[in-house]
């Protein structure tokens, strides 16, 4: 598949922005990879516009999470995505819906993609106890296994995941680390914390990456499922040096018409015009696997990069439709 970055004004280039996120030189606005975006006076009411739309999609992604979407919303969501560039960070101050507590949470958000839906998160976590984490659980890691469709071997599927990982529960963490993260994503998709699966924590070497896969589960290949994968938390432990490797890659990221149709022809590629490079501990990835009518969405076909220096640790968490 051919990227197509100079002829898409809606591609995105975010390396820059996250390059000087990375040094600690603040959160600058992501930038176009076709047109950048002119300063001048209307910069303003732009910025305005841009952070009202977003704020917009996140009311009405906390609602399709609840149940509460209409089919209205799903249009407007769509029609959001081809107009609109990335935005700069918004900041939302969010209760958990059904902890019944007071606490509010202020959130960073910066609008990667809306096709598929992504959402770059700073300082998302605490990173010292993100470290901590990392450090308490690496005696527990084991190579990271695949689920496996009907008939189907471990073995088919070596080499897809090179990573090492260990499945750790909120309860299982004495820091209180998971626990608030928990609290975190929950107020930010509106989706109880009950419905999550237990933290994967994985570490990823020199020369491990993950193969581009879907996070849902496809009734065609894996048989009726229960419950469905709607979002996918990506919290960062550790990080690799700059420029290292270890992003996730959204390989059909905007894609559209016979680009869509064609799909992914080498998975292990790291590919497509999005690509969200592993930045600061704390820092953290939200993307929606699931339609706004549940339905699954292709374009959230996603892979981790080879990590080329140091290592890469992460915290992920899936978030399912239905209480687990």
């Amino acid at each position: 598949m051919k990227e197509k970055n100079a002829q898409n004004p809606r591609s995105i280039d975010p390396m820059a922005f996250f390059s000087e996120a990375k040094k600690g030189g603040g959160l600058p606005s992501p930038s176009l990879s076709a047109s950048k975006r002119k300063r001048g006076s209307s910069s303003s009411s732009r910025s305005a516009s841009l952070k009202l739309a977003v704020l917009l999609v996140l009311v009405s992604a906390s609602f399709f999470l609840l149940g509460r979407m209409s089919s209205t919303s799903t249009t407007t969501t769509e029609t959001s995505s081809a107009s609109s560039p990335p935005s700069p960070t918004s900041s939302l101050s969010l209760v958990p819906s059904s902890s019944g507590s007071s606490e509010e949470f202020v959130v960073n958000i910066v609008t990667l993609s809306l096709r598929p839906r992504v959402f770059f998160l700073p300082g998302f976590a605490d990173p010292a106890h993100a470290s901590a984490l990392a450090d308490a659980t690496e005696p527990k890691l084991s190579p990271s296994t695949l689920a496996l469709r009907p008939g189907e071997k471990a073995e088919d599927k070596a080499g897809i995941r090179t990573s090492d990982g260990v499945f750790v529960s909120a309860a299982e963490d004495p820091s209180g680390f998971l626990a608030a993260v928990e609290k975190k994503v929950e107020a930010l998709t509106g989706i109880p914390k009950s419905h999550g699966e237990a933290f994967n924590v994985l570490r990823y070497k020199p020369g491990g990456r993950y193969e581009t896969h879907y996070d849902y589960f496809a009734d065609s290949e894996y048989g009726p499922q229960a419950s469905q994968r709607v979002a996918t938390l990506i919290v960062y432990l550790k990080t690799p040096p700059p420029d290292s490797g270890g992003e996730t890659c959204f390989p059909l990221a905007e894609a559209e018409g016979e680009e869509l149709a064609a799909g992914v022809r080498d998975y292990r590629a790291c590919s497509g015009r999005l690509r969200v490079p592993p930045t600061r501990p704390g820092d953290a990835v939200l993307f929606y696997n699931l339609h706004p009518n549940s339905t699954t969405d292709r374009r959230s076909m996603h892979g981790g990069c080879e990590v080329l220096a140091g290592s890469k640790w992460v915290a992920t968490k899936w978030i399912r439709n239905e209480k687990i």
